[in-house]
């Protein structure tokens, strides 16, 4: 999803070149912590609270507008991180042990709480721009929501119809 402005492009493509790049510099410190002898939770706990976390913060604003392969890119690093943790093994395997989610689904999960957290609060700036169904749920889209129509292909890829429709 790249359009090109002037000579501005705008994709996520960088931004998530910077969170590689950032989460890179963290992983080495998990492998770190490993080699140092610390334990599995411990080595969790840090892969959650430093790598995890920078990876997530503001996701709402930008994890749906992702491309497939930037998505990709992301999941790498949480493969990396837990293969660091528990060596030969396949990732869904360690998955399972270490009780992560995968990490498209857990970004996904705080777009769609960060979503609901709108919808519920009549105070929140953003809560007009979100049209209640109230009649019935919606059959073909499954959803309470309804998106207000967009004039514009921006706001018709941003989160809040992402969210409604899934």
């Amino acid at each position: 999803m790249c359009r090109i402005f002037g000579s501005f492009s705008l994709s996520f493509s960088d931004h998530v070149d910077k969170l590689i790049s950032d989460c890179d510099k963290r992983l080495y410190l998990l492998r770190q912590l490993k080699t140092l002898g610390k334990n599995q939770q411990g080595l969790i706990r840090f892969f959650c609270s430093y790598v995890r976390s920078l990876i997530s913060y503001a996701d709402p604003a930008w994890f749906p507008l992702l491309s497939d392969t930037d998505k990709i890119r992301l999941e790498k690093i949480q493969r990396t991180a837990t293969r660091a943790i528990i060596p030969d093994m396949e990732y869904e395997e360690r998955l399972c042990i270490l009780q992560l989610p995968y990490l498209s689904d857990f970004l996904m999960d705080l777009s769609e709480r960060h979503f609901n957290k709108i919808a519920c609060d009549s105070s929140y700036p953003l809560f007009d721009r979100i049209i209640f169904n109230t009649d019935r749920m919606s059959s073909r889209l499954c959803t309470i929501y309804i998106p207000k129509r967009s004039r514009s292909q921006n706001r018709a890829k941003s989160f809040f119809p992402f969210l409604c429709l899934n």
